[in-house]
């Protein structure tokens, strides 16, 4: 697992990914629980959820994807100049960008790729198969809404 700071803020975080920072909010467990932090190794299996949009973010999605916290750890994204992550030009918030942000994220996270099942919504399904593309190892399990 890759060290960086994790700022807590509200019921999320922002972990730095490269030039960017990433709002990752998980659902129904305390923001120290994350994968990567202080806690006891992950029991359940993870969900990763991405946004819709272009400038959409993480918050239309937590209430009809909150059961699923029963079966796994999920966790919602904002993806790079979206919701609550850092504000890039547009320039800089390319498909393949926010990819290699993922990426980066599971690393620093610490998710282990087999208990990993990443979600992409509308604009995020887009981000998700560019990252599946430029690393298929380690995300093998995809949903596309």
């Amino acid at each position: 697992m890759a060290s960086a700071t994790r700022t807590v803020t509200g019921n999320g975080m922002l972990v730095p990914v490269g030039s960017a920072e990433l709002f990752v909010h998980p659902i129904n467990e305390p923001v120290g629980s994350v994968p990567g932090g202080s806690s006891a190794p992950i029991d359940r299996p993870v969900l990763l959820v991405v946004h819709g949009g272009p400038g959409g973010d993480h918050r239309n999605l937590v209430a009809p994807l909150a059961p699923l916290a029963s079966v796994a750890r999920v966790l919602f994204v904002d993806l790079r100049g979206h919701g609550l992550s850092s504000r890039l030009s547009p320039e800089a918030c390319t498909l393949a960008q926010m990819a290699d942000d993922l990426e980066s994220l599971r690393q620093t996270l610490g998710l282990d790729p087999q208990r990993l099942t990443v979600l992409g919504v509308s604009f995020g399904g887009a981000v998700v198969l560019t990252l599946t593309h430029r690393y298929p190892a380690t995300w093998p399990r995809v949903v596309l809404s």
